[in-house]
């Protein structure tokens, strides 16, 4: 259990969802909501200027809940207030993992294979604030980690997640987690994770005024970021964590977010 609230905190680029290859208890449900607070000024490539100051606001709540052992499901709602638009919906998201090989009953390797299936909202699609490419979005993905373990706890895991996604309009793009933590058990959790986004579209400009979405733009960026919890014992885990956009291109430039998310399971039998 306490294995799956930390691998909600190290999800991707805005989005709550689970990442790595090992799933919660089966029938438990887990509540994760999170809060970004996140500031830049200039956007990389950005018409007519590159200059654009905005500080941006970000909330979701992700519920999920394992049916078996091998399933995995989620949902999750996001809001946003950025310099574009005033706080509003911006998506609402499904998602389904397979867990195809578990480490922990043997195998070499845990792996998981899945899809997520995304509505973006006019207002998220648009903003440039969000890494959104369409109104519709599907990602296929597979994770892949190794555990550590001493006795009945592990101690260190490393794990890579790798997506291909597409819209019903624009150009398809690739994404990518590389996350490693390490814990105390009972104590805290702490892990760091390099987190890359690429969009496939042939524009290298990105309209500030009228923007139409990241998918017909040639946009790259690479985040790091690093992250600390607090075992709270049968309440779960308070989660901070403090991002910084290392390289972008056709992005928003030198991004610094710190996020706050709270992980709690719950059980309706």
């Amino acid at each position: 259990m306490k294995r799956f609230f930390i691998l909600l905190c190290l999800s991707a680029k805005l989005a709550a969802f689970q990442v790595a290859p090992w799933f919660g208890d089966v029938w438990e449900f887990y509540l994760n909501a999170e809060y970004i607070l996140s500031t830049y000024s200039h956007v990389n490539h950005g018409v007519p200027d590159s200059h654009y100051r905005s500080w941006d606001q970000i909330a979701s709540i992700d519920l999920s809940l394992s049916p078996a052992e091998t399933w995995l499901f989620d949902v999750e709602i996001q809001a946003a207030q950025t310099r574009a638009f005033s706080y509003s919906l911006r998506s609402i998201a499904l998602q389904s993992s397979y867990l195809c090989l578990n480490d922990l009953a043997y195998d070499p390797v845990s792996l998981a294979l899945g899809g997520s299936l995304r509505y973006v909202t006019h207002r998220g699609w648009h903003d440039v604030s969000l890494p959104y490419h369409a109104p519709i979005q599907l990602e296929g993905f597979c994770s892949v980690g190794k555990e550590w373990t001493s006795g009945p706890d592990w101690l260190h895991h490393l794990f890579f997640w790798g997506a291909l996604g597409c819209g019903n309009i624009g150009m398809p793009w690739l994404h990518g987690i590389l996350t490693y933590e390490q814990q105390r058990p009972g104590l805290y959790i702490c892990g760091l994770a390099l987190d890359a986004l690429m969009g496939l579209g042939a524009n290298q400009g990105v309209p500030l005024h009228h923007f139409p979405g990241y998918g017909k733009i040639y946009h790259r960026s690479i985040d790091i970021k690093a992250h600390y919890s607090i075992d709270c014992g049968l309440w779960g885990f308070f989660d901070m964590a403090y991002m910084y956009r290392l390289y972008a291109k056709s992005f928003p430039e030198r991004v610094q977010s710190i996020i706050f998310s709270y992980n709690l399971p719950f059980s309706l039998f």
